[in-house]
Protein backbone atom coordinates (compact mmCIF):
# COMPACT_ATOMS: atom_id res chain seq x y z
CA UNK A 1 0.00 0.00 0.00
CA UNK A 2 1.17 3.20 -0.80
CA UNK A 3 2.06 5.57 1.81
CA UNK A 4 0.15 8.51 -0.81
CA UNK A 5 -3.08 6.52 0.03
CA UNK A 6 -2.94 7.30 3.60
CA UNK A 7 -2.86 10.96 2.86
CA UNK A 8 -6.43 10.97 1.77
CA UNK A 9 -8.89 11.59 4.08
CA UNK A 10 -12.11 9.31 4.32
CA UNK A 11 -14.20 12.43 5.35
CA UNK A 12 -14.13 15.54 8.00
CA UNK A 13 -13.87 13.73 11.36
CA UNK A 14 -10.61 12.39 10.31
CA UNK A 15 -9.41 15.77 9.90
CA UNK A 16 -10.63 17.61 12.62
CA UNK A 17 -8.90 14.57 14.77
CA UNK A 18 -5.46 15.08 12.96
CA UNK A 19 -5.57 18.65 12.80
CA UNK A 20 -6.05 18.29 17.12
CA UNK A 21 -3.32 15.81 16.94
CA UNK A 22 -1.30 18.20 15.23
CA UNK A 23 -2.18 20.98 17.75
CA UNK A 24 -1.36 18.85 20.81
CA UNK A 25 2.23 19.01 19.54
CA UNK A 26 2.57 22.72 20.25
CA UNK A 27 1.33 21.67 23.89
CA UNK A 28 3.66 21.69 27.24
CA UNK A 29 4.20 18.11 28.20
CA UNK A 30 5.88 16.38 25.43
CA UNK A 31 6.13 13.73 24.47
CA UNK A 32 3.11 12.33 26.36
CA UNK A 33 0.69 14.92 25.01
CA UNK A 34 1.26 14.15 21.45
CA UNK A 35 1.11 10.28 22.38
CA UNK A 36 -2.11 10.71 24.08
CA UNK A 37 -3.83 13.13 21.41
CA UNK A 38 -3.00 10.24 19.19
CA UNK A 39 -4.31 7.63 21.24
CA UNK A 40 -7.53 9.73 21.41
CA UNK A 41 -7.80 10.61 17.97
CA UNK A 42 -7.43 6.43 17.46
CA UNK A 43 -9.65 5.51 20.03
CA UNK A 44 -12.22 8.07 18.37
CA UNK A 45 -11.99 7.37 14.73
CA UNK A 46 -11.66 3.52 14.73
CA UNK A 47 -11.92 1.96 18.23
CA UNK A 48 -9.16 0.48 20.06
CA UNK A 49 -8.61 -2.63 23.03
CA UNK A 50 -4.84 -0.79 22.91
CA UNK A 51 -2.47 1.41 21.97
CA UNK A 52 1.38 0.99 22.30
CA UNK A 53 4.32 3.19 20.96
CA UNK A 54 7.85 1.65 20.25
CA UNK A 55 10.76 3.82 19.33
CA UNK A 56 12.96 1.66 16.69
CA UNK A 57 16.45 1.77 18.31
CA UNK A 58 18.47 0.17 15.95
CA UNK A 59 17.50 -3.22 14.01
CA UNK A 60 14.83 -5.03 15.54
CA UNK A 61 15.54 -3.39 18.99
CA UNK A 62 13.28 -0.91 20.34
CA UNK A 63 12.04 0.85 23.32
CA UNK A 64 8.36 0.72 24.35
CA UNK A 65 7.69 5.12 24.46
CA UNK A 66 3.44 4.65 25.56
CA UNK A 67 0.81 2.15 26.13
CA UNK A 68 -2.89 2.54 27.22
CA UNK A 69 -2.09 -0.79 29.34
CA UNK A 70 1.10 0.09 31.39
CA UNK A 71 0.71 -2.91 33.61
CA UNK A 72 0.75 -5.40 30.86
CA UNK A 73 2.99 -3.49 28.39
CA UNK A 74 5.17 -1.28 30.71
CA UNK A 75 6.82 2.15 29.34
CA UNK A 76 10.51 2.25 29.20
CA UNK A 77 11.24 -1.59 28.51
CA UNK A 78 13.54 -2.36 25.91
CA UNK A 79 12.79 -5.44 23.68
CA UNK A 80 13.91 -7.07 20.17
CA UNK A 81 11.09 -7.74 17.76
CA UNK A 82 11.06 -11.54 17.04
CA UNK A 83 13.34 -12.09 13.80
CA UNK A 84 10.10 -12.71 11.38
CA UNK A 85 9.44 -11.51 7.68
CA UNK A 86 6.54 -9.11 9.11
CA UNK A 87 8.90 -7.25 11.60
CA UNK A 88 11.72 -7.16 9.01
CA UNK A 89 9.20 -6.26 6.55
CA UNK A 90 7.81 -3.33 8.84
CA UNK A 91 11.32 -2.19 9.88
CA UNK A 92 12.69 -2.20 6.52
CA UNK A 93 10.12 -0.87 4.52
CA UNK A 94 7.94 1.20 6.27
CA UNK A 95 5.24 -1.13 5.23
CA UNK A 96 2.28 -1.74 7.33
CA UNK A 97 1.05 -5.01 8.71
CA UNK A 98 -2.82 -5.84 10.01
CA UNK A 99 -3.62 -8.98 11.20
CA UNK A 100 -7.62 -8.96 10.89
CA UNK A 101 -8.35 -12.14 12.82
CA UNK A 102 -7.69 -13.81 15.89
CA UNK A 103 -6.12 -16.73 14.19
CA UNK A 104 -3.73 -14.36 12.21
CA UNK A 105 -2.89 -12.41 15.80
CA UNK A 106 -1.69 -16.09 17.04
CA UNK A 107 0.06 -17.05 13.56
CA UNK A 108 2.72 -13.61 13.65
CA UNK A 109 3.04 -12.49 17.94
CA UNK A 110 3.78 -15.11 20.58
CA UNK A 111 2.62 -13.20 23.22
CA UNK A 112 -0.62 -13.43 21.29
CA UNK A 113 -2.78 -15.26 24.28
CA UNK A 114 -2.19 -11.60 26.03
CA UNK A 115 -3.05 -9.87 23.03
CA UNK A 116 -6.45 -11.30 23.08
CA UNK A 117 -7.54 -11.70 26.77
CA UNK A 118 -6.42 -7.59 26.31
CA UNK A 119 -9.65 -7.31 23.97
CA UNK A 120 -7.97 -7.34 20.81
CA UNK A 121 -9.44 -8.88 17.69
CA UNK A 122 -7.52 -7.34 15.17
CA UNK A 123 -4.23 -5.64 15.32
CA UNK A 124 -2.50 -3.28 12.91
CA UNK A 125 1.49 -2.20 13.27
CA UNK A 126 1.85 1.19 11.30
CA UNK A 127 5.66 2.23 11.43
CA UNK A 128 6.45 5.91 11.43
CA UNK A 129 8.76 7.15 9.06
CA UNK A 130 11.32 10.62 9.43
CA UNK A 131 13.56 11.11 6.49
CA UNK A 132 12.66 7.93 4.80
CA UNK A 133 14.10 5.71 8.01
CA UNK A 134 11.42 3.56 10.29
CA UNK A 135 11.86 5.45 13.74
CA UNK A 136 8.58 4.04 15.56
CA UNK A 137 5.59 1.77 15.51
CA UNK A 138 2.46 2.45 16.45
CA UNK A 139 0.15 -0.39 17.43
CA UNK A 140 -3.06 -0.84 17.86
CA UNK A 141 -5.37 -3.47 19.06
CA UNK A 142 -8.48 -3.48 17.41
CA UNK A 143 -11.31 -4.19 19.68
CA UNK A 144 -12.91 -6.22 16.85
CA UNK A 145 -12.29 -7.04 13.01
CA UNK A 146 -11.31 -3.94 11.81
CA UNK A 147 -7.57 -3.50 11.53
CA UNK A 148 -7.63 -3.61 8.00
CA UNK A 149 -9.97 -0.63 8.25
CA UNK A 150 -7.71 1.63 10.04
CA UNK A 151 -4.24 0.24 9.18
CA UNK A 152 -3.51 2.01 6.07
CA UNK A 153 -6.19 5.20 7.83
CA UNK A 154 -4.48 5.53 10.59
CA UNK A 155 -0.86 6.27 9.03
CA UNK A 156 -0.96 10.25 9.05
CA UNK A 157 -1.26 9.50 12.70
CA UNK A 158 1.14 7.59 13.15
CA UNK A 159 3.30 10.35 10.90
CA UNK A 160 2.30 13.12 13.48
CA UNK A 161 4.69 11.07 16.09
CA UNK A 162 8.07 11.93 14.57
CA UNK A 163 9.00 14.10 16.08
CA UNK A 164 7.93 13.13 19.73
CA UNK A 165 9.28 9.74 18.99
CA UNK A 166 12.51 11.88 18.40
CA UNK A 167 12.77 14.12 21.09
CA UNK A 168 11.02 11.50 24.00
CA UNK A 169 13.74 10.90 26.35
CA UNK A 170 14.70 7.24 26.85
CA UNK A 171 13.15 5.78 30.20
CA UNK A 172 14.49 2.39 30.05
CA UNK A 173 16.43 1.32 33.17
CA UNK A 174 20.15 1.53 33.61
CA UNK A 175 21.79 -1.33 32.46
Amino acid sequence: VERKEALKVAHSGTLARLVEVLAALGRAGQPLAAFQAVDQAIEAEFGRAYTTILRITGGLHTERLFSTVPETYPVGVRKTLPDTPRARRIVSTGAPFVANSIGAIAAEYPDHDVVVRLGAASLANIPTLYDGQVIGVLCVAGAGPRAADFGVAAMPFAQALAAPILAAPSRAPAQ
